[in-house]
């Protein structure tokens, strides 16, 4: 764990354990991250979410984010390769998540 990793979850143990997209009581102690590519052909954009989340927020961006990928990540030589990295990804990261919220007793 690095020293900015540290001080994002001291912030977040001070809010009270908190979902960072909605707020809502209890969320993940492991921070998820969600990634997701638009491949155009010659160029592509990388979007992505971070943070703590409730299993509702992690169900919503996991989900989101897949149909996303599917749609429009694979347009282009390169982009196609991306997406699917961040497939799998995301999958290891929203069972991780999930898990994590049902070892704490709130999945």
């Amino acid at each position: 764990m690095d020293q900015n990793e540290g001080m994002r979850r001291a912030a977040w143990k001070m809010s009270g354990g908190r979902c960072q997209l909605c707020g809502k009581i209890p969320a993940s102690q492991r921070e998820i991250t969600f990634s997701r590519n638009v491949g155009m052909l010659f160029q592509r954009r990388e979007y992505s979410v971070r943070g703590h989340m409730c299993s509702r927020c992690m169900h919503r961006t996991f989900l989101q984010y897949f149909v996303l990928n599917l749609c429009f990540g694979w347009w282009g030589a390169i982009s196609f390769w991306v997406t699917t990295v961040f497939f799998f990804q995301n999958f290891w990261n929203y069972v991780m998540g999930l898990f994590e919220l049902w070892k704490e007793g709130h999945g």
